[in-house]
């Protein structure tokens, strides 16, 4: 990495947001808050491109130097789609909560509830247009929450109350689409069945890890849903582990299924062979 005319040694870079705390907390003598969003991404892309090993290795160092042991450091919140438990950069850490889109802790926080969408939209004056967009960005199911997609909401009011797809592209899928490009016809036929408005039944590992993802077949349907494009209704304990029952949430997710979804499967062959 260059600095202007030198290079930033990989120490530098291990050491860098740990550094950066210090000197803030140093500087204006409060302890630092850190907010990681994604911090998988960088997972998923040497995932893709085939050097997630040597990407462990730096993110476990460059985490560890931050989040453990730094006496500058009030707390710390990382968001992601896979669980941070089992992903071994933070093995080290013992102190971790994790709160997933099936668990009751924050389960308001992960979007806008019902009473703060009919809050923005008496504000706005736009009260009018509440059936709208029930149908369009609600329908996210948190443990019992039910919630509306944030981004997409405010972009609506944004965009003077037209509805629309505006969660396309606000994150990487590449993982998604590279499960979809091999999926088998059983797994076709279930995203069809979604995209008629029924439910699946799978079973959910929400302690998936991208070197796991492959070996089972319900690893899409974990991604599908800790990534937005599925709900969970119904949640039950089996003899191995837990099954979800999953739909689509709304019309947003409809519009985005078909086409990124089931644009994929073509790619990969799998709607031709379930048409044909």
């Amino acid at each position: 990495v260059r600095q202007g005319n030198e290079l930033c040694s990989y120490a530098d870079l291990v050491l860098s947001l740990g550094n950066l705390s210090n000197m803030l907390y140093r500087h204006y003598g409060v302890k630092t808050i850190v907010l990681i969003d994604e911090y998988d991404a960088p997972l998923q892309y040497a995932w893709e491109k085939g050097f997630y090993d040597d990407m462990i290795s730096f993110m476990r160092q460059f985490y560890s130097e931050v989040l453990k042991g730094n006496e500058a450091l009030e707390f710390a919140v990382l968001t992601g789609v896979l669980r941070i438990a089992k992903e071994s950069i933070f093995s080290g850490l013992n102190n971790l909560r994790i709160c997933s889109v099936t668990s009751k802790s924050y389960n308001t926080a992960f979007g806008f509830t019902e009473e703060e969408v009919a809050g923005m939209a008496a504000a706005l004056q736009h009260q009018d247009r509440l059936p709208e967009l029930k149908e369009w960005y609600d329908g996210y199911n948190f443990a019992g929450a039910d919630m509306y997609n944030p981004w997409s909401v405010i972009q609506y009011f944004q965009e003077d109350c037209k509805a629309g797809a505006y969660w396309v592209n606000t994150s990487g899928n590449g993982i998604i689409r590279q499960m979809l490009g091999g999926i088998e016809q059983e797994q076709a036929e279930d995203l069809h069945r979604l995209m008629e408005g029924k439910t699946v039944a799978k079973q959910v590992n929400e302690g998936v890890i991208y070197e796991d993802i492959g070996r089972n077949s319900d690893d899409l349907y974990t991604l599908l849903l800790n990534a937005g494009y599925l709900k969970c209704v119904r949640m039950r304990d089996d003899l191995y582990g837990q099954e979800a029952e999953l739909k689509l949430p709304n019309k947003e997710i409809y519009s985005l299924f078909g086409r990124e979804i089931l644009a994929n499967m073509m790619s990969g062959g799998a709607v031709s062979s379930l048409r044909g």
